[in-house]
């Protein structure tokens, strides 16, 4: 059956439209990575039970189309929050999602899951609550069966698994090694190409086996710490090899100017240049350099991070979210973004000692709390965006902004951290593993500074930070 012609427009300008004309919108989310075998009008023609070609025209009629890369246009993937890609959803003329996958709808959880003025939440006064919610909620999604977390289909949620590594390095249990010790063997026999190196995005099945053949920069920097964290922690020297492996396919498969954005299923290279992963990325290798004294890692760290402050920030709007072909940087104003780009920063400062990029950090800042939050006073609910804040987007401000205030001793950037912290706290429900685990990091780092500023101890299991 032929298909019917189909313009497909860009997200605002569907919107648009659909307003305009009192239409559905039938809503394609994909990435370049996605495989082309599915077909974003399936949907409409299941829905209808359509058997020829002039009914299944006839319905296109009624639909206003949109089709989004949301690698490109992360602020729509966080609108929706798909349980997977590529996935097609049906809104509402005003945007409102009717039918698909969606996990979270801009409306409906906005208050629960992008605190901000939706919802507005005063700081929590005690941290304390949020990290034993956060780790209750890791290990209760455990699988004890085959590892990772949740059922199928199954993430390798790489900063989970580490931050798993580091409870149990300064707990000794037994509960949080069987975490990531299982995952990472699961992880190993399932999602670990062991021909060209590298990780798969996801498996279709519970133990692992069916991966979905996509290999993700971000994924792969996330991953890959677990593994080097593993190693330095076990000193088991499988953990080191895989990892070792996975940054050679990394460092030759993926290196440009500085690292693309991933490779297809059949090996389409995705020669877009990210800024969250890289900068993920360069904080694995700064680790690997660490752990295992190879240089080298190092110097690609130092390279990639020269070329993001060269071609993607500008000191007047901020980092872009991407570089592309054309030889131009896209998409500023995303608090994303920023924030990914603060927490590198920070990282790579300490690690290198470099002024430029203290200054870059410094600037970076500044630009969060004055063009996205409206003032350092992030317990008041006036600071915060009208339309709240992603958690993920948050947690990385915060992790960024902490890093920084003790770098530089600055306790304005310190507070500020603790109180979007504290409005994020009442946000934990419906957050996938890898987010929880990041804000976890966080709230352990908070407490470590707390304790300090109190003159006591503290918790021994606060004694390491995001930063690392």
């Amino acid at each position: 059956m032929q298909r019917p012609d189909i313009r497909w427009r860009g997200h605002e300008e569907a919107l648009e439209e659909a307003r305009r004309q009192r239409k559905p919108i039938l809503l394609s989310l994909t990435a370049a990575w996605c495989s082309a075998d599915g077909d974003p009008l399936a949907p409409v023609a299941g829905a209808q039970n359509l058997g020829d070609q002039r009914s299944l025209i006839d319905v296109c009629r009624q639909f206003v189309f949109a089709r989004v890369d949301v690698e490109r246009r992360p602020d729509v993937y966080h609108r929706y929050e798909p349980a997977d890609l590529p996935s097609t959803l049906l809104l509402g003329p005003d945007g409102e999602v009717l039918l698909g996958d969606a996990a979270r709808t801009w409306s409906g959880a906005q208050a629960e899951l992008r605190p901000g003025q939706a919802g507005w939440t005063a700081p929590a006064a005690d941290l304390r609550p949020a990290l034993a919610a956060v780790e209750g909620m890791l290990l209760m999604s455990f699988d004890e069966i085959h590892g990772g977390f949740g059922v199928a289909p199954k993430h390798p949620e790489g900063y989970a698994l580490a931050y798993a590594v580091d409870r149990h390095q300064v707990s000794s249990g037994q509960r949080w090694q069987e975490v990531f010790t299982l995952s990472l063997d699961g992880i190993t026999r399932g999602l670990f190409d062991a021909a060209s190196g590298g990780f798969y995005r996801s498996a279709e099945w519970r133990d692992w086996q069916v991966p979905t053949t996509a290999k993700l920069l971000g994924i792969n920097a996330e991953v890959i710490r677990a593994y080097v964290r593993a190693y330095e922690v076990t000193q088991r020297t499988g953990y080191l090899d895989v990892a070792n492996r996975s940054l050679q396919f990394v460092l030759t498969a993926l290196r440009g100017p500085a690292f693309f954005g991933s490779v297809a299923p059949g090996g389409r290279l995705d020669r877009t240049i990210y800024l969250p992963p890289n900068e993920e990325m360069i904080g694995t290798l700064l680790l690997a350099a660490q752990v295992t004294g190879e240089a080298d890692y190092a110097d690609h760290a130092r390279q990639v991070q020269r070329y993001l402050l060269e071609h993607v920030f500008d000191p007047e709007r901020g980092f872009a979210h991407y570089y592309d072909d054309d030889g131009a940087p896209h998409l500023y104003g995303l608090l994303l973004d920023n924030a990914a780009a603060l927490v590198g920063l920070a990282r790579t400062y300490a690690a290198l000692l470099d002024p430029d990029y203290l200054a870059a950090a410094v600037r970076t800042a500044e630009l969060i709390l004055s063009d996205f939050f409206r003032g350092a006073d992030l317990a008041s609910q006036a600071s915060w965006p009208a339309g709240g804040v992603a958690f993920q987007d948050g947690v990385l401000a915060a992790e960024g902004l902490l890093s920084l205030g003790r770098l530089t001793g600055s306790a304005r950037y310190c507070r500020a951290a603790r109180q979007l912290a504290g409005v994020l706290a009442a946000s934990l429900a419906g957050q996938r593993a890898g987010a929880l685990a990041r804000f976890g990091s966080l709230l352990q780092s908070l407490l470590e500074v707390e304790a300090k500023e109190q003159g006591s101890p503290g918790d021994p299991r606060q004694e390491r930070g995001p930063a690392r």
